[in-house]
């Protein structure tokens, strides 16, 4: 989770949850506690969510892991 949370961090402030004093991330897992291949992050600034998209979408997060960046809107839940 660090070198998540550590990657998104090289373009905005991480939301810091008000409830848990945690960074607002999580990467989802199956029934068996195995990734997925998606996640969800949180910045504190709206405006860190197109630095995102434009500089870290499709790259890779570690070698043969690449990712794609889409902004959600949770309201409507559209991407």
């Amino acid at each position: 989770m660090d070198e998540f949370i550590d990657y998104f961090s090289k373009v905005g402030v991480i939301r810091i949850s008000t409830a848990t004093g945690l960074p607002v991330a999580k990467l989802y897992k199956d029934n068996q506690g195995h990734p997925k291949g998606d996640g969800l992050i949180s910045f504190a600034r709206e405006e860190s969510v197109p630095l995102a998209i434009k500089y870290l979408n499709n790259q890779e997060i570690k070698p043969g892991f690449k990712i794609k960046i889409d902004m959600v809107d949770f309201i409507t839940g559209k991407i």
